[in-house]
């Protein structure tokens, strides 16, 4: 009795295995890819891991071997949780490999680049590069780069300051000043100020409300996050109606947001489940898991995530596979393939085959 129910639970799982619940998308017979923390081996999906990752992904090591990365130790062990990748990526620029084992080190603040905590390659803003000790030393005071320490060394100077004489000095002593040629001869000012005056020129006045930058205080130029002169040479700076992406005045619109469509200068939204449209009833594009049928958004089938219509799926939700019916179905069984024929004809088989070992 035994033997039956092995030969007959061993011909029924070597038919309808054949895909896991690890998979993110499979065929009839295989898994194709799969979920994070799993590698694609063979087909099927198999539990991984990394020495420093909890999760890896398809083409990653399996965890029945030791993840290896690039000789002389060029990369380190990453914790990427994306469902692809090689387990192992390269240090950051401002990083580098460890001398023995994996893993990367950061560089001193002071440097962009190195190859040890004691040797700098490139150097950050503010810093130059001591041939001496190859290491990153401060440039002098409001010095952005420099060849040396000494403040008659400058080669470009910090905003709020410019160079004479390779020297750094301030352009003027007006506070809100960003850029300038010489002393009282400013460029530009910090955002929300505008110059004025000769000699000097100083940044003291404000710009209008919610300007970035501007001539005066009445005239803007471009205006902080959230606000729009509009589109009709306007000089004021104001926000756009409801979903509206941009516009004239507060009033006009030019364009909508996403869901959106403009509708006498005023966005309306368009139906549900669609994203462009335009009008009210007629959609150009619709939301993933719905198809256009009479320029309306109709949702595709059960586990679909595109379709063609009701009943014809394109692509299939993670862990479910387009039959040769066009229907999404769970990669965990394959009975859905097999007509009640078919499985009566194994079943039989499989008794046959019982009894010839009796």
């Amino acid at each position: 009795m035994m033997l039956k129910l092995l030969v007959t639970m061993t011909l029924i799982s070597a038919t309808f295995a054949g895909k896991s619940d690890d998979a993110t998308t499979c065929s009839s017979s295989a898994d194709l890819t799969c979920n994070e923390g799993f590698s694609l081996e063979d087909g099927t999906c198999t539990a991984c891991v990394l020495p420093a990752a909890s999760v890896c992904g398809s083409g990653k090591v399996p965890a029945s071997l030791a993840a290896v990365c690039p000789a002389l130790n060029t990369a380190a062990y990453t914790t990427q949780t994306g469902p692809t990748g090689t387990g192992c990526v390269a240090c950051a620029a401002d990083e580098f490999t460890a001398a023995s084992g994996d893993g990367c080190t950061p560089c001193r603040d002071d440097a962009a680049t190195c190859t040890s905590l004691t040797v700098d390659v490139t150097c950050n803003v503010g810093y130059f590069k001591d041939s001496s000790s190859n290491t990153c030393t401060a440039c002098a005071a409001n010095t952005a780069t420099c060849t040396t320490a000494t403040a008659t060394d400058a080669l470009t100077c910090d905003d709020g300051f410019f160079k004479s004489t390779a020297k750094c000095h301030a352009c003027s002593d007006s506070v809100n000043v960003a850029t300038c040629e010489s002393l009282g001869r400013i460029t530009t000012c910090d955002t929300g100020y505008f110059k004025t005056g000769s000699s000097p020129e100083v940044c003291t006045e404000t710009c209008g409300a919610n300007a970035a930058t501007c001539t005066s205080n009445t005239v803007a130029i471009t205006c902080v996050a959230g606000y729009t002169l509009g589109t009709a040479g306007g000089t004021v700076c104001f926000t756009c109606a409801a979903n509206t992406a941009t516009c004239e005045s507060n009033t006009v619109a030019t364009t909508c947001d996403v869901g959106y469509f403009k509708d006498s200068n005023v966005c309306a939204a368009c139906a549900a489940n669609t994203p462009t449209c335009e009008s009210a009833t007629v959609a150009t594009t619709c939301s993933t898991g719905f198809f256009k049928d009479s320029n309306v958004c109709t949702a595709c089938a059960a586990n679909t995530l595109t379709c063609e219509s009701a009943t014809v799926a394109t692509t299939c939700n993670a862990g479910f596979y387009k039959s040769s019916a066009n229907v999404c179905t769970t990669c965990s069984t394959f009975a859905s393939d097999c007509s009640a024929l078919q499985i009566n004809a194994l079943l039989s088989a499989a008794a046959l085959l019982v009894a010839l070992c009796q």
